[in-house]
């Protein structure tokens, strides 16, 4: 006998993984559907011998819960070197270690979100973003995009219209290197715009910043 348990759903849980439903692709295809890198660029050598040299020196400690933060070493490194790449001094202290972007954009919704919030976003954009900020309740208000990315100019009449109706807007999501799914970047005169906006509006500026670093013939924009 098999029991129906969908009753018992939250709303949440009715709502579904936006990617629940997705057939595989047939053996061979190239998928764009989702952040995944080549198989043969991943260091599989490399990995298997850090693992081995760890377990050999650290033993079942390695296998331990570790700090919610994670492992601090690896948040020294990251400090350091994006410390560097963006000349802002930073400490371990203020990197979080997660399994992904997704986890990311929860917890920052978690710590930031209340139920009827305004938010921002792009429009396109990728829709696990969007299934996460509906599901912590946020109202979600679509920007449009062009070939230079977020229309800076829409955005602050949109911010302007929200200000004068009483609406104090909490977000601004926006993916600005090789947006997904439209693969616009940002120009640097836009995100200017874009930080001075948010600083007179008292809104922050949420940037899901994932493939920033696959620019491959021109210099890095400024984050």
């Amino acid at each position: 006998m098999t029991t129906d348990f969908s009753s018992l759903l939250s709303h949440r849980g009715r709502l579904g993984h936006p990617w629940s439903t997705v057939t595989p692709p047939p053996p061979g295809t190239i998928s764009f559907g989702g952040g995944i890198p080549d198989p043969s660029t991943l260091p599989l050598a490399a990995l298997a011998h850090a693992a081995e040299r760890v377990l050999a020196e650290e033993g079942i400690e390695a296998l331990q819960y570790g700090g919610s933060l994670g492992d601090v070493y690896l948040r020294e490194e990251l400090a350091a070197r994006y410390g560097l790449r963006y000349g802002v001094p930073l400490s371990p202290d203020q990197v979080m270690i997660t399994t992904g972007s997704s986890q990311a954009l929860d917890a920052l919704c978690a710590a930031l979100l209340d139920p009827g919030d305004v938010v921002l976003t792009e429009e396109p954009t990728f829709t696990g973003s969007l299934w996460t900020f509906r599901a912590h309740g946020a109202r979600l208000l679509p920007m449009p995009l062009d070939r230079g990315g977020l229309d800076v100019d829409a955005l602050e009449e949109r911010l302007g219209a929200l200000r004068r109706e009483g609406v104090q807007p909490k977000l601004i999501y926006t993916t600005p290197d090789f947006q997904n799914p439209t693969a616009t970047c940002l120009a640097a005169e836009r995100r200017q715009r874009l930080v001075e906006l948010a600083a007179e509006h008292g809104c922050l500026v949420m940037e899901d910043t994932a493939y920033e670093e696959v620019r491959i013939d021109a210099a890095p924009l400024p984050t």
